[in-house]
């Protein structure tokens, strides 16, 4: 075997980047994926790794416990919560959780613990009593109490993961201001103000977190840590260079399955072919192309592995399945599975790198 190692003073885990398709460490059956067994398996050998896209933000604790609080502040017992019955189910299972997470989180009595423990400052917004302040306030913004609640959880304020995810929640409540009658704050004026408001927030920032329709954008990742592992999707990765650079080629693949066969050798054309040819003729832009969709299925597929294959400025390794990974296996050959990444071409030959990618 061939043992590579970084250099023992000017060496660094981000001289190393694992591209793949999806960087999903879960799938939706809460079946762990190859990502989650890098990220623990590095995680034993004292290496972190970097990839805030891996899990959904809605799964991930600190973000739990940092929503659950703000709900536990704002509305106590979920008097407001469960006065609206068009609240999705799971969405409402979900922010239970968190609150639940929340209390559990506050029963530690993180620090700091003075001149207010966290227990404390909950329990004073929840009784709306003022604390250093004359009277309760006419109405309070949901984004400076998700800043005074940063106080008690570290994570999200000192781990770079752990600061995509906050500057994901920030961003959905800053957003919910531009375009709802109370922006993001809390109106305690009178009960209904009150009511309305908070009701306003769970529709505009809780939900939508809670159901997944808030997720980390690209603009989050421009800037990579300097000392971990980053996990990152092949289209990010555009622009970019590593010094070792690890391909995902196939670890999902261990059958010949049309389900899969976008991912490493079309059978048809997919989504945006679909699309280019439906708007094609409504654009004067667009030229009339003689190429099939599956033809240009597999022009997109060769371009993404090229870009990928083409991060590398040392060395270059794919992975996969060990009945895959060579593009063909003489003994079992029900496990062959054509897959372009391979060095497989169009008419189901395998043909090698070189000849594929002409590098």
């Amino acid at each position: 075997y061939i043992e590579i190692s970084l250099d023992s003073e000017d060496g660094s885990a981000s001289d190393i980047a694992f591209l793949t398709y999806s960087t999903k460490e879960t799938s939706r059956g809460h079946n762990y994926k190859f990502p989650y067994y890098l990220r623990k398996t590095l995680e034993k050998r004292n290496v972190e790794v970097f990839n805030p896209r891996g899990q959904d933000i809605q799964d991930i604790e600190a973000v739990q416990i940092f929503c659950g609080l703000m709900l536990e502040c704002i509305d106590p017992d979920m008097k407001i919560q469960k006065m609206d019955k068009n609240i999705p189910k799971s969405s409402f299972r979900i922010m239970r959780r968190w609150r639940e997470n929340a209390r559990k989180f506050m029963d530690k009595d993180p620090e700091p613990v003075s001149p207010i423990t966290l227990k404390e400052f909950v329990e004073l917004w929840q009784l709306r009593k003022p604390y250093m302040m004359d009277k309760w306030p006419s109405s309070v913004r949901l984004m400076d109490l998700a800043y005074k609640l940063l106080t008690w959880i570290d994570y999200l304020q000192e781990d770079v993961e752990g600061i995509v995810y906050l500057e994901a929640i920030t961003q959905t409540i800053n957003q919910t201001g531009f375009f709802n009658e109370y922006g993001s704050e809390i109106y305690f004026n009178t009960e209904s103000k009150e009511i309305k408001s908070i009701n306003e927030l769970y529709w505009n920032v809780f939900i939508p977190i809670a159901s997944g329709g808030v997720s980390i954008e690209e603009e989050l990742l421009e800037t990579l840590p300097d000392n971990r592992l980053n996990i990152m999707s092949i289209h990010q990765s555009k622009g970019l260079e590593f010094p070792l650079v690890i391909v995902d080629v196939g670890s999902e693949f261990d059958k010949d399955l049309a389900n899969t066969s976008f991912l490493r050798f079309p059978k048809k054309g997919g989504q945006d072919q679909e699309l280019e040819d439906r708007i094609r003729k409504y654009s004067k832009d667009m030229k009339i192309v003689k190429r099939d969709q599956v033809d240009r299925s597999f022009d997109d597929l060769t371009r993404r592995y090229f870009v990928a294959f083409s991060r590398a400025q040392d060395v270059l390794i794919l992975v996969g399945l060990t009945s895959n990974i060579y593009g063909y296996d003489t003994k079992d050959k029900h496990r062959n599975i054509p897959n372009i990444a391979l060095g497989w071409n169009r008419d189901e030959e395998f043909i090698g790198f070189n000849e594929m990618y002409m590098i």
